[in-house]
């Protein structure tokens, strides 16, 4: 069964992350670019999430604290500013990767994430 991987990114993110997904034949559930979106995570029971922290307006970090209340599973948050990596981690994201990086640098974190046996909500 193909993993069911929720993003929550701008317009053009959101076409970057599904080209770089598709590429390895994994299809995403897009999900409206604003942090309301991450309302509907708990719901779907995605095996991933990943999150452009430019996709909404200030306070990511709070988001993030009320979303692993309710969502237990991988999350990576891709970001362009070092500065907030602490903050979204210790918020309950389990990696903070920059936009800059390459695509199979992003693949290699999401395959990991979704390899049987990992240990969900843990930070990395």
């Amino acid at each position: 069964m193909n993993p069911r991987i929720a993003v929550v990114a701008d317009v053009a993110s959101r076409v970057a992350l599904e080209e770089i997904l598709s590429s390895c034949s994994l299809s995403p559930m897009v999900i409206a670019g604003d942090w309301p979106g991450l309302d509907k995570i708990p719901d779907l029971n995605p095996d991933l999430v990943i999150v452009d922290e430019r996709s909404g307006s200030d306070g990511l970090g709070t988001v993030l604290h009320q979303l692993r209340l309710s969502y237990r599973g991988p999350l990576i948050v891709l970001g362009s500013e070092r500065r907030q990596t602490v903050e979204y981690l210790e918020a309950g994201a389990d990696y903070y990767l920059c936009h800059t990086l390459s695509s199979k640098y992003l693949l290699t974190h999401v395959m990991r994430l979704l390899r049987p046996g990992h240990d969900e909500g843990s930070i990395s």
